[in-house]
């Protein structure tokens, strides 16, 4: 009997290699289990949830796996492509939150994605190298308007600040966390080798990657303590702390590692999600 009924892992840092591809040992080692052990797996990312798509085609392929996807850390979650990707649940940020942000952003030329049918921000020449990259690293299509202002009224699943350093990053963040003490602001980053960008994001009040797998578990009756999760950065605490057993990769942030379970002797670029699954399925 698998020790483990759902298996939830992030992609950027965790799944993913470096080149944001996923490696053929770690999809024969999820298929392996998927079907032997009848094993739910969840894809769980800050990304939107139709950029995780391209991601979890790549698992389908050649009878592998049909995952859940977790989308916008936590705001949204859809079912497997079997069952028609349709939405178990969503919770956008309050129109009235947005605006707040908008505001602050317009006063202060920030960066920001506000995340609808597709990415908005400003249309400003100050975000094209930045946008470009964010698009390089997510798959993330770009809408561009001439005022934050025209982007009011709406609630996205989420909005987040683009930085280029992780010490600006983390001055935002405890200044945000201030302002907006009623909304969830979170950390978290993408990184390649020839790239990085921190980002702080924004999102409804008590919504988290970990609530989400709660949310997903109750509504497919599993019990969190038949939930193994895989992280490596601040924006997977939540995950890794609500799950019955977590891992986080090597490569992890401090704050990861401090939560998890155990830390893995494994990078991503390692497939060190592959290697520990092995360790206890096998």
């Amino acid at each position: 009997m698998a020790p483990f009924k759902l298996i939830a892992t992030d992609l950027d840092g965790t799944l993913l290699t470096d080149t944001k591809d996923i490696s053929e040992k770690t999809k024969q080692v999820l298929k392996q289990i998927h079907s032997h052990h009848d094993v739910k797996v969840v894809l769980a990312s800050g990304r939107a949830t139709y950029m995780v798509e391209p991601i979890a085609s790549k698992l389908i392929e050649n009878d592998g796996v049909d995952c859940y996807v977790i989308g916008f850390n936590g705001a949204e979650c859809v079912v497997p492509r079997a069952e028609g990707r349709r939405k178990l649940f969503q919770n956008t940020l309050p129109a009235n939150d947005l605006i707040d942000i908008l505001d602050l952003c317009t006063k202060r030329h920030l960066l920001l994605n506000v995340y609808l049918e597709k990415v908005y921000t400003l249309d400003s020449p100050d975000f094209i190298p930045r946008t470009e990259i964010y698009s390089k690293f997510t798959g993330a299509v770009y809408g561009f308007v001439p005022s934050y202002d025209s982007l009011k009224g709406q609630s996205p699943s989420k909005c987040l600040i683009i930085n280029d350093s992780e010490e600006q990053c983390d001055v935002l963040l405890e200044e945000m966390k201030q302002r907006f003490p009623n909304t969830s602001v979170i950390k978290s980053n993408c990184k390649t080798k020839e790239h990085e960008q921190y980002y702080v994001e924004f999102l409804q009040a008590g919504v988290h990657k970990g609530s989400a797998v709660r949310k997903l578990c109750e509504l497919l009756g599993i019990p969190l303590k038949e939930v193994l999760a895989f992280g490596d950065a601040e924006n997977d605490v939540p995950l890794l702390k609500e799950a019955g057993y977590s891992i986080c990769m090597a490569n992890g942030a401090a704050d990861a590692k401090k939560v998890a379970h155990t830390t893995s002797a494994y990078t991503n670029q390692q497939d060190g999600v592959a290697l520990e699954l092995e360790k206890i399925f096998t």
